[in-house]
């Protein structure tokens, strides 16, 4: 493999190492190798934590927990590493090396001051298509409607964080600003995730801005459905001619290949597995750019889930061939089936 001019980054089958078929771009499949070999997990592992020591001692003591943990994403969004991957095609990168333990990568005296959440589920599909402003106005009309202390004091927690997440999208845009050869990136940016997507590029975006941003805070958040949700910007697009599906392919891929961030070498197993329950449909062309993608690169320990079949249904042949042997057998992805009844 080399990155020299007249050479492409070759990937191999992990069993019988022949070369798997070229349908990404030569770019797009340094990336992935650069990713893969660690380059930017290691970078990550230079920054650990932010601190919010700034606060003075006698006003900390008497904040409450959820008043706490506000001052430290709000840390996070101000201080974190931004980070442009070269030649990315979606930008956001989870640059503190405390969340890869699971823990809010913030520390007072040098402790670390809150635990991050594994397993997360998030919900995706409320931002991309109503925009992180529109989503801020209804928590901001559900505080005034609600009158129990308690969840007042979680909806005002939520309006900060979406403050902080803003913070970090601003600081993403300065930077992308100066940097001409983005331009597309900073276009997106512009609108999502503030904005609902308008098509298959800012919706691929606004996902990982919103997943990148909770993975940044320390949490192991799971991916959930975005094939199905992603389906319908992609047809859309393909039937006005403003996209060709090799294009969509290879925006999905710097998707993927974005979540390897924080891989340390090509043996780190542990953070190789980076999107959680990455669920596929039966029929969906998303999903398939998906095969196209991990078969290709050899993405390890992507797990990919089909939802729901009834017991003891015949698998559909449109998954077989989805992810096909090459894919599963050969070491590229895992495909958990979780099935009705008994």
């Amino acid at each position: 493999m080399s990155f020299g001019k007249e050479t492409v980054a070759v990937f191999y089958n992990s069993t019988n190492k022949d070369k798997h078929s070229i349908k990404l771009s030569e770019q797009t499949r340094q990336f992935a190798l650069e990713s893969m070999k660690g380059k930017y997990g290691l970078e990550t592992m230079k920054t650990q934590y932010v601190s919010v020591d700034y606060v003075q001692e006698q006003d900390y003591k008497r904040l409450s927990a959820i008043d706490k943990y506000d001052i430290a994403i709000r840390a996070i969004a101000s201080k974190a590493p931004i980070r442009i991957c070269a030649g990315e095609k979606i930008s956001g990168s989870a640059t503190l090396g405390g969340a890869v333990l699971c823990k809010v990568p913030a520390t007072r005296s040098g402790e670390v001051v809150f635990s991050g959440i594994s397993h997360i589920a998030i919900e995706c599909e409320p931002v991309v298509r109503t925009g992180l402003i529109g989503l801020r106005k209804a928590i901001v009309a559900a505080l005034k409607d609600n009158g129990d202390a308690g969840k007042k004091r979680f909806l005002y927690s939520a309006i900060t964080n979406i403050d902080s997440m803003v913070l970090w999208h601003r600081r993403y845009l300065e930077e992308l600003k100066t940097r001409p050869e983005y331009k597309q990136n900073y276009n997106n940016l512009l609108k999502v995730p503030l904005v609902p997507a308008e098509n298959f590029y800012q919706a691929v975006q606004s996902i990982w801005f919103i997943f990148v941003f909770t993975r940044l805070c320390g949490n192991l958040p799971e991916i959930g459905n975005v094939a199905n949700l992603l389906e319908e910007y992609l047809h859309r697009d393909l039937d006005k001619g403003i996209l060709t599906i090799e294009e969509a392919r290879d925006i999905l891929a710097h998707f993927i290949i974005k979540g390897l961030e924080w891989i340390c070498d090509e043996n780190d197993s542990v953070n190789m597995p980076h999107y959680k329950s990455l669920i596929i449909s039966k029929e969906s062309t998303v999903s398939s750019l998906i095969s196209d993608i991990t078969e290709e690169l050899g993405i390890c320990a992507l797990s990919v889930t089909e939802p729901a079949f009834e017991h003891n249904e015949q698998l559909p042949c449109t998954v077989i061939s989805l992810f096909k042997h090459e894919c599963i057998e050969q070491g590229c992805s895992y495909l958990d089936l979780f099935c009705k009844g008994k």
